[in-house]
């Protein structure tokens, strides 16, 4: 749980530390409030609606956002890396950048769909907007992502 709030986390603060601090500053609150845990349904729901929460909170009190980070890969020397590897590398590298460019609750939807495999009901919940809007928002960045990687690849 603990990686998928970091990962989440780190989708809208950008920054890998602060992500960090966030997640723990969201565990030490659910600590606070276990006697209360038994009454809420969905914990994961929860627990990815308060982090959700306190990154925009964080965000608001920064009044300022940070550039895009991606994740570094580490590149090895060009002996050692065969031709698909470079090209999945540079497709994993396109698709990060494409998610990046989409507006915040597309990336957020997208984060949630994608990566952590979130139901468009669980999505709806954790960022508590209908279900309509999370089936909305998918098309329109799954839309948005397709004519990015097609535009990409019509220069080359």
């Amino acid at each position: 749980m603990r990686n998928k709030l970091y990962r989440f986390a780190s989708h809208w603060l950008r920054d890998g530390e602060q992500a960090k601090d966030l997640v723990q500053d969201a565990l030490l609150k659910a600590w606070n409030k276990r006697a209360q845990l038994d009454q809420i349904d969905n914990h994961d729901a929860w627990m990815m609606r308060m982090v959700k929460n306190m990154a925009i909170d964080s965000l608001r009190k920064d009044q300022k956002r940070p550039q895009v980070s991606v994740d570094v890969i580490e590149h090895l020397t060009a002996a050692e890396v065969d031709r698909d590897e470079d090209v999945f590398q540079a497709q994993l590298q396109l698709a990060k950048q494409i998610l990046g460019d989409l507006p915040d609750k597309q990336r957020a939807i997208m984060q949630l769909r994608e990566v952590e495999g979130y139901s468009y009901q669980q999505i709806a919940e954790v960022l508590e907007i209908s279900l309509e809007q999370v089936k909305v928002n998918v098309f329109r960045a799954r839309q948005k992502m397709r004519e990015q990687v097609q535009k990409k690849y019509k220069d080359v």
